[in-house]
Order: C-alpha cells, then sequence, then structure tokens
C-alpha cells in the first residue's frame, strides 16, 4: 500500500498524500471517521467497489471536491460525512442505503438534483440543510421517516412529491425553502412540526391528511403567498404564532372550538383572516420591517 493512506485492519484511518485526485486503493472496507477532514485541495474521490461504509467527517469541509464516486456496496453514509463540500455538483447515492445520517451532505451548495434509492428508509436531520442550489429530490416509497430540519434552507427547492409510506416528519424540514409552492402530507403523518413550513414564501397549497392531530409553533410563519388552510377535524391543538405573518391568508377552514383555541395563542397574528377583513394586513407584516422580516428576508 502507498505511504499516501493509513490503513488499519481494513479501515483507511487518514489519507496523507497529495490533496487532488485521489482513488482509494483496493482492500479497503471503511473510510474511516475525519479520513479526509479538512483537504481542501481535494478535486475528487474514486472510491472502488468493495467498500462498505463511509465514516462520520470523512469528507467534511473539503470545500473544492467536485466529483466523488461512490459503488453500490456501501451501506452506510456517516454524519456529517460530506459536510460543506460546497463545489460538489453531483452525487449518485448507492442502491444498498439504508440510511442517510445527520448532516451527511449539508451545505453541499452545488447540488441540483438529488436521487434516493429505493433502499433508504429514513432521512436524518438536516441531511441535506442548506444545499441551496437543489431544485429536485426524488423521495421513494421506501421512507418511512424524515427528521428535523432535513431540506431546510433549499432554496431553490419548488416541488416534492411525499410518499404515503411516509409516518414521522420532524421540524422545520422545509424552513426556508422560499421557492417551494406546493405539499401534500401524507396519510399517517401526525404532526406538522415546529418551524416546519417556516419562511416559504411561496407556498401556496398545502394537503394536510386526516391523521394530522397537531400544528405546532411557527409551523406556517412567514407563508407570505398561503391564501387559505383547511385543517381537518382530528387536529386537536394549533401552537402560537403556527399562521403568523402570512400576509395573504384570508380563508381558514376549521372547526370553531379549534378556531378559538388558536387564536387564543395568536396562531393567526399578522394575517387578513386575523384582522377580520379580506383587505386587511397587519403593518408589522408589510415589507421592510417588524418581527417577520428578522426571521427570513
Amino acid at each position: 500500500m502507498s505511504d499516501d493512506f493509513e490503513i488499519r485492519a481494513g479501515t483507511l484511518l487518514k489519507y496523507n498524500g497529495a490533496p487532488v485526485d485521489v482513488i482509494i486503493p483496493d482492500g479497503v472496507v471503511i473510510i474511516g471517521s475525519h479520513a479526509f477532514d479538512g483537504l481542501q485541495g481535494l478535486r475528487s474521490v474514486v472510491i472502488p467497489n468493495g467498500i462498505t461504509a463511509i465514516g462520520d467527517f470523512a469528507f467534511d469541509q473539503c470545500t473544492n471536491l467536485i466529483s466523488v464516486t461512490i459503488p453500490n456496496s456501501v451501506t452506510s453514509i456517516g454524519d456529517f460525512a460530506f459536510y460543506g463540500c460546497e463545489k460538489l455538483a453531483d452525487i449518485i447515492l448507492p442502491n444498498g442505503l439504508t440510511s442517510i445520517s445527520k448532516l451527511a451532505f449539508a451545505g453541499c451548495k452545488k447540488l441540483t438534483r438529488i436521487t434516493i434509492p429505493n433502499t433508504v428508509k429514513f432521512i436524518g436531520e438536516n441531511a441535506f440543510g442548506e444545499c441551496s442550489g437543489i431544485t429536485t429530490i426524488s423521495i421513494p416509497v421506501s421512507v418511512t421517516a424524515i427528521d428535523e430540519g432535513a431540506f431546510h434552507n433549499c432554496e431553490k427547492l419548488s416541488s416534492i412529491s411525499l410518499p404515503n409510506g411516509i409516518t414521522s416528519i420532524g421540524g422545520g424540514v422545509f424552513a426556508g425553502c422560499s421557492q417551494l409552492t406546493s405539499v401534500t402530507i401524507p396519510q399517517g403523518v401526525k404532526s406538522i412540526g415546529f418551524h416546519f413550513f417556516c419562511g416559504c414564501k411561496s407556498l401556496q397549497s398545502v394537503t394536510i391528511p386526516n391523521s394530522v392531530t397537531s400544528i405546532e409553533e411557527e409551523a406556517f410563519t412567514g407563508c407570505t403567498s398561503l391564501q387559505s388552510i383547511t385543517i381537518p377535524g382530528g387536529v386537536t391543538s394549533i401552537g402560537e404564532w403556527a399562521f403568523a405573518g402570512c400576509s395573504q391568508l384570508r380563508a381558514v377552514n376549521c372547526s370553531p372550538g379549534l378556531l378559538s383555541k388558536a387564536r387564543a395563542v395568536n396562531a393567526f397574528r399578522d394575517t387578513p383572516y386575523a384582522a377580520g377583513s379580506a383587505g386587511g394586513t397587519a403593518a408589522s407584516s408589510q415589507s421592510g420591517g417588524g418581527w417577520l422580516s428578522k426571521l427570513f428576508k
């Protein structure tokens, strides 16, 4: 083995060579934690077939990494594995991958599309957060849970299809997705969590299933294109400021009892609906000032 590669019992512990274009040698089974961490000169990596795992922080902050080839033998990609690889423009996730870990691709700003293989069951916390170039994401029916903030601040994401097998979606999952226009939440999801759609300025349509029982605090805060919402009868609680700053929200369809509870916690603060007039808009939700402009510009 080349002295460039520090390998022990099949695990690549550290790469010590020139950080430009790297081909990992055969015989490696695991790319260890921090193996390439912070190698800012690294441009491309070829991972050979036979490697089964990419460890935590393996390519963290490789800010000039453009290309990486991941074989189908890889079944695990660790936390922060490609975090901050801001020039990584394309990646094919391997068939056989069962989960996408916490912050695995967060901050990969050049990524434009992601196809998640049909072996993945779980998408971790902030897995694709701050991937501001992503326009499309394909999620397979195998996925059953998406953790909080998984796609937050994917500013160019305009549409996403959530399959019916998903039963759990964490808070803030689409926060700051300013070009997202419509979402259908799958039947089986029970809660629309904190900051779920916060700052989704282009969101016009949301379908909430009968399985949802709660809408948490600030779930729709700052959804300035949302004009109407239908809240199903199974919902028993709406959190504080849930629809605050939805400056075009004029129609809310829900039970009178729930509506009374929602008003008591200012769920519709700074909306025409709260003002009681189809044309009314509170001054603090207008462009250029107030608490809302500080949250999302």
